[in-house]
């Protein structure tokens, strides 16, 4: 099996990305051991891999009439539903066979990864940005300006043209940075992002250069930041009640959200952070020697600020937040 498909990518352009992928069991290859780069990825391929990703768990109501029990695809497409990513056409259908569109792709990435929405119109810079739907400009425009997409050599985007499975591979490893799925203690520095799906982990001793992703694949696990620099933004949605916990680290904003269950974080002893933001279920801990400079609370949250630790302020958008 390696062999073909090392035959089939050995000087293809996205080598080195898809060979991550397959390492990391995120992608596979077909039976005949081929990959197939340049062939196109349908919708529900797609949506496997970036439930693959995130370690999405949880299966929502799926209603699409083009959707039944007993399709390959059919839990996958729940787990999107539940993760809230897709929403399908306004007839119904999901159209999962379908070749998935580069501005399709687009979007999903922008939700999946909680990237903020500017007010960038940097698509217009794609010599067929007219091409480009209006729904989604700024979700190709966020891309473009974070770095994940940079279009063709001849200046198109191509938005309405399927993607292929190497463009999706290279779009997603851009995106996630250093994947970690695997328990175990990480020490190595990342230029990039660092995506975390996977409970029991512990990173120490890193300096990360992009953001950082605890997601929902952590479930009710637990992950230990100790010594940390993150210089971009922490997005944490994984880990149940016994905790996330940062020490001895450094953080930028940090956003907290998870749907459905509770999660715990603790800022322990000598972290700083800028600011936090909190939805609801979260239950955060604000440890003595630790220092934040904000705290943001848009949910039904329990915030505990001990003796001694160091809040500049903190500022309540929701109803029923109790605090101590």
């Amino acid at each position: 099996f390696a062999a073909g498909w090392k035959n089939d990518i050995s000087n293809h352009w996205a080598k080195e990305e898809i060979e991550y992928l397959l390492g990391k069991n995120i992608v596979s290859g077909y039976p005949d051991g081929s990959f197939k780069p340049d062939r196109s990825i349908t919708r529900a391929e797609f949506i496997r891999v970036i439930n693959t990703v995130f370690g999405y768990s949880e299966i929502g109501q799926v209603k699409f009439t083009d959707v039944k029990k007993a399709d390959w695809f059919y839990d996958e497409i729940g787990k999107a539903v539940a993760a809230g990513y897709i929403n399908g056409y306004t007839d119904g259908t999901m159209k999962p066979n379908n070749p998935i569109t580069r501005q399709e792709v687009s979007k999903i990435m922008v939700v999946v990864f909680g990237l903020s929405e500017t007010e960038s119109e940097s698509a217009n810079g794609f010599k067929d940005s007219s091409k480009i739907d209006a729904w989604a400009k700024v979700y190709v425009s966020i891309l473009k300006d974070k770095g994940y997409i940079s279009g063709y050599p001849d200046g198109t985007f191509r938005p309405t043209s399927p993607i292929t499975r190497a463009e999706a591979v290279k779009i997603i490893t851009n995106a996630s940075g250093n994947i970690i799925n695997a328990p175990g203690q990480y020490s190595e520095d990342a230029d990039g992002n660092v995506l975390v799906n996977t409970p029991n982990v512990v990173l120490k001793d890193m300096d990360i250069n992009g953001d950082l992703y605890l997601t929902e694949g952590i479930g009710d696990g637990d992950v230990v930041l100790d010594n940390v620099r993150v210089y971009g933004e922490t997005h944490i949605r994984g880990g149940g009640e016994h905790s996330i916990t940062i020490r001895n680290s450094s953080l930028g904003q940090v956003v907290v959200k998870k749907e459905n269950s509770k999660i715990r974080v603790v800022i322990d002893e000598n972290t700083e952070v800028s600011d936090i933001v909190v939805d609801e279920n979260i239950i955060l801990v604000i440890k003595e020697g630790a220092k934040v400079e904000s705290i943001r609370v848009t949910g039904e949250a329990n915030i505990e600020v001990e003796k001694g630790a160091g809040v500049g302020t903190i500022e309540v958008e929701a109803k029923n937040v109790e605090s101590k």
